[in-house]
């Protein structure tokens, strides 16, 4: 659930919220970047690096029942990405939107 939701939030982009836009702007942090369905997910969770040390900042941005997951997901971005470079070849291919709905989906 949790994932989901980081996942949901990353692709607010403009619509969120303007505590959350303004301290993100305040440490060069893109939300257009952070939408962008375009760049890989663990990229954009690299842009969020800065953000894991004001612990209210990702408050804000996740909320609190998110935060934790959020700062776990941005700590593993490489793993993430050696991960998925020891998946065969087919899964790889397959489109983001359908690995996502895979990955995110309630049992």
């Amino acid at each position: 659930m949790a994932l989901r939701n980081v996942l949901t939030t990353l692709s607010e982009g403009r619509f969120t919220s303007k505590d959350a836009a303004a301290g993100l702007d305040a440490l060069g942090i893109s939300t257009a970047k952070l939408a962008d369905a375009n760049i890989p997910l663990t990229d954009r969770l690299r842009l969020l690096k800065p953000a894991m040390q004001d612990t209210a900042l990702m408050t804000k941005v996740f909320g609190k029942e998110n935060m934790a997951a959020s700062i776990a997901l941005i700590q593993s971005a490489d793993d993430q990405d050696a991960l998925a470079k020891r998946l065969p070849e087919p899964i790889r291919r397959l489109n983001r939107p359908m690995w996502l709905w895979a990955v995110t989906r309630k049992e």
